[in-house]
């Protein structure tokens, strides 16, 4: 069950990473310095662990719009009034479930439909260990 938890997170992250860099509240929270110290960092963070949350949880658009909200709210003190936490939250789990059933050329025509955006999220250093050691 690991294994197949392990090989859907490393085929989702990548997605969750294009969902954010794709999310224009969150990086300007980032270049405008909201919040604590490092932004990129923990928006890179972040990343993991909305990517994590997804494929160990059974979430709903509900929760996850939640979770975006609550992790820009505490980690950036930015509180989006523009719907943007319910968009990317949709997008995050209609990719999840693509993914989750197999429809990859699908998904592929969906991601190339995405506007082109400068990669501005790289991958932060704890990604070469198993995610649990980033986020308990």
């Amino acid at each position: 069950m690991f294994y197949l938890m392990k090989m859907l997170y490393d085929e989702f992250k990548p997605l969750v990473d294009l969902v954010l860099n794709n999310w224009t509240a969150l990086q300007l929270a980032v270049e405008h310095g909201m919040g604590a110290p490092g932004g990129e960092k923990t928006a890179q963070l972040m990343s993991v662990y909305i990517a994590r949350y997804c494929v160990e949880n059974i979430v709903d658009i509900d929760n996850l719009t939640e979770a975006l909200e609550d992790l820009m709210d505490e980690e950036f003190d930015t509180v989006c009034h523009d719907n943007s936490p319910k968009e990317v939250a949709t997008l995050l789990l209609q990719f999840l479930a693509l993914l989750k059933e197999g429809r990859r050329e699908e998904l592929q025509v969906r991601i190339a439909a995405m506007p082109t955006c400068q990669k501005w999220l790289s991958v932060p250093v704890c990604e070469a260990v198993p995610p649990q050691v980033c986020y308990p």
